[in-house]
């Protein structure tokens, strides 16, 4: 047996192994709508994470008198805040300190805890380890009939898994999101049409890219999701200078252009498009002074220093 097909034996394995843990006929049943947010959850800020480990510390301190399985969920969610930052060690320590009381917690909180102890391993590069846990996680929410956190176990699913696969979990948890009467499981809709469109784009099918990434800027909207809003039109841009549509995508990059500046809120990503669409319009000199703005904004940008060629690049192209 190679030593592919023994990992993804082993993450088989293992999913059989905490379906037996948690999937006992004893386990609590949720006394509210299954899919419903706690309140430590209406304070999350995904792009502030330290923040929200304050925020949940404060519940924490206050969590004495709460039942089980709040005090569980709210433990998976300062776990987040952890691995969001890329410290997966003290995510996992958090995580351990709950398996005791987890055959006691309902399929609900047995379903979070298995997305973040997932997640952990996913964003640290062991997909194979996380895609077990993600099934578990789909079981376990089924189980507590919790439309929220099937979709977001699907998701996860979409996104430790690829081409074909990932498509057909996101292409599932989109008919649940889209067929659910919770809103807050239906929200999720418009981040799935853009997964969809990541993968398509990924794949070289361009027209199916840009037809998903279309579709979820009217749900965008409707959320009042103004950013989510405004980088899914950016991904749209993106996808026509892929296509060699390079008009409309300068014309749509103009557009997002005036939108941030008269917000006083300057997008270095913006920038370096409309430079690499006049680049491939053969408009060198029109193009540098874009790349010199998208050097400026994108230097300190974590996901761009990551990458030295692609820096290296909008700096000599800026001419600086």
């Amino acid at each position: 047996m190679n030593a592919c097909a023994s990992s993804h034996r082993q993450g088989k394995r293992s999913a059989m192994m905490l379906a037996a843990l948690f999937f006992c006929s004893g386990c609590a049943v949720t006394q509210f709508d299954p899919s419903a947010p706690r309140d430590f959850d209406l304070v999350w800020n995904y792009g502030q994470p330290a923040l929200s480990e304050q925020s949940f510390r404060e519940f924490q301190a206050k969590a004495g008198g709460q039942s089980l399985d709040y005090r569980v969920e709210l433990t998976t969610q300062l776990a987040r805040t952890y691995s969001l930052r890329n410290q997966f060690t003290e995510a996992h320590a958090l995580l351990d300190g709950l398996v005791p009381d987890l055959t006691q917690a309902s399929p609900r909180a047995q379903a979070r805890y298995l997305l973040e102890r997932g997640r952990c391993y996913n964003s640290a590069g062991e997909n194979e380890r996380a895609i077990g846990l993600f099934e578990a996680a789909l079981a376990a929410a089924q189980r507590a009939k919790a439309d929220f956190y099937v979709v977001d176990a699907m998701h996860m699913l979409a996104i430790a898994t690829r081409g074909d696969a990932s498509l057909d979990w996101n292409r599932r948890a989109l008919a649940i999101a889209e067929a659910s009467q919770d809103r807050r499981t239906r929200e999720w809709a418009s981040r799935l049409l853009h997964n969809i469109g990541m993968t398509y784009h990924s794949q070289g099918r361009y027209d199916l890219a840009l037809q998903y990434f279309e579709s979820a800027i009217p749900l965008w909207r409707v959320q009042g999701a103004t950013q989510r809003e405004f980088e899914g039109r950016w991904m749209i841009g993106w996808t026509l200078r892929t296509m060699k549509r390079y008009d409309d995508a300068l014309h749509l990059m103009q557009l997002l252009r005036q939108q941030m500046e008269a917000a006083d809120q300057p997008d270095g990503y913006v920038y370096e498009e409309l430079g690499e669409n006049l680049l491939a319009k053969d408009q060198p000199s029109d193009a540098t002074k874009w790349f010199a703005k998208a050097y400026a904004a994108l230097k300190d940008d974590p996901a761009v220093r990551a990458d030295p060629t692609r820096l290296a690049r909008l700096r000599m192209l800026g001419g600086l």
